[in-house]
């Protein structure tokens, strides 16, 4: 049986699609019943002004996920405002976040831990599939005072999940 239907399509893409049907790589038809009303979002580096409420923003919500106080030298925050942010906000939100889980005592993040973030990559967090950091693991044994049940309850994880993520990263 079939039933008449009323939908609305929302899609996103970072790629020009008009040139790809022109190239052949995409269907026309499809392009043309998802065209409809096109919204165009500025990148991140279009945009600057906007780096600065973003950083602020997720720099709070990570403090308090975290549990923590960071904050930035004036130094680490002009790095991160004239950072170009190749990889939009998602790239600033990965960055933030790393800020603060490699902050594990809370403080004040230098310029030189910016650096290190930004040049290194996010690889340098040493984020295991769980999405825990060594860091977290750290910290919350130290909260703990190394007991493993009450840290995988901080971290909000099992103790055999805690337990393996420990071994992943060679932590006793």
């Amino acid at each position: 049986m079939a039933r008449k239907v009323d939908v609305r399509v929302i899609s996103a893409t970072t790629r020009d699609l008009l040139r790809d049907v022109e190239a052949g790589r995409f269907r026309g038809d499809l392009y043309y019943r998802l065209k409809g009303v096109l919204i165009r979002v500025p990148s991140l580096r279009e945009r600057p002004y906007d780096v600065e409420l973003l950083l602020d923003w997720y720099l709070e919500r990570y403090n308090e996920k975290y549990g923590v106080r960071v904050g930035l030298s004036s130094e680490a925050r002009e790095k991160l405002l004239s950072y170009p942010w190749p990889g939009n906000v998602r790239e600033l939100k990965h960055v933030v976040e790393g800020l603060v889980v490699s902050s594990a005592d809370g403080g004040v993040v230098s310029e030189v831990d910016v650096a290190r973030l930004l040049d290194g990559g996010l690889s340098s967090v040493d984020v295991n599939r769980s999405g825990l950091s060594r860091d977290e693991i750290e910290r919350a044994l130290k909260q703990a005072g190394g007991n493993k049940s009450k840290a995988a309850r901080l971290l909000g994880v099992s103790r055999t999940t805690l337990w393996h993520r420990m071994k992943e990263f060679g932590i006793e």
